[in-house]
């Protein structure tokens, strides 16, 4: 299935702009209707942006909690999927389905056409009834500017665009927020560099993170910061608890200052 020119548009009643969990949950229950429709995505093969995360990544959420409808992902309550196991199912649920995804296709803008709408992309427009934007944040990361940025003569980066530890191998490390993205980037950091963790007010009372390393509960106080050498971590008399890879919690507890074990067994 392609697009046809801007002059002789394609038509559908909805398209969907996105290929990750939101386009195809919604590709799930569109399959369901008499409307014609496609999903339009600009990554080459199945996956979303799970594609281009970093290889440590894990879910957020248990396997049976991340599922999308009609098909569990394997693992069950307990098991935190891997990036891997992600994008291996994302592709099989675009095949058990068969959803009209037409990639890679990349939309510029999407404008009125008399009561439709016109979705213009590279490969040609198409006209809809509906368009649902499902595309995420991934590929358009907001990276704030700090003030005195610009005598900082290190790299600045955001999630997005982390890939491996061994990118900061000896380095010191700032990594800042308390959410899902920065705990796991701490705990991946934490063996081979000096890094610093800091988190706000706003984020301290988010879910603890079940990862490899020590990370902050969700009772901290905010503006706390936490440092890792090569497996070593103070606190500073918050709270926090010590997590194996992909398990449960091992250890809880609140002290002035905290080591990290250097075995993780």
């Amino acid at each position: 299935m392609t697009a046809s020119t801007e002059d002789s548009p394609d038509h559908r009643d909805v398209v969907v702009v996105g290929g990750g969990q939101s386009a195809l949950a919604v590709g799930y229950y569109l399959r369901r209707t008499r409307l014609s429709w496609a999903i339009l995505d600009d990554g080459r093969a199945p996956g979303g942006a799970w594609q281009h995360t970093w290889a440590s990544l894990r879910l957020f959420s248990p396997a049976q909690w991340s599922s999308l409808p009609g098909r569990l992902m394997p693992g069950g309550t307990s098991y935190y999927p891997t990036r891997d196991e992600a994008v291996t199912y994302l592709a099989d649920y675009e095949a058990r389905y068969a959803l009209p995804i037409v990639r890679p296709v990349r939309v510029s803008r999407v404008e009125r056409a008399g009561d439709r709408l016109r979705v213009i992309t590279g490969a040609g427009a198409w006209i809809a009834r509906a368009v649902v934007s499902a595309t995420g944040t991934w590929s358009a990361p907001n990276v704030p500017r700090i003030s005195g940025q610009d005598r900082f003569a290190g790299r600045i980066i955001h999630s997005a665009r982390y890939k491996s530890p061994t990118e900061f191998d000896g380095r010191r490390v700032v990594v800042v927020g308390g959410g899902n993205s920065g705990a796991q980037i701490v705990a991946d950091l934490a063996g081979s560099t000096t890094v610093t963790w800091g988190a706000s007010a706003e984020t301290a009372t988010r879910p603890t993170l079940r990862t490899r390393g020590w990370l902050r509960s969700d009772t901290a106080p905010s503006h706390r910061v936490g440092r890792s050498r090569a497996g070593a971590v103070a606190g500073d008399g918050s709270s926090w608890r010590c997590f194996r890879s992909g398990g449960s919690p091992w250890a809880s507890m609140r002290n002035s200052r905290l080591t990290a074990r250097s075995s993780w067994e």
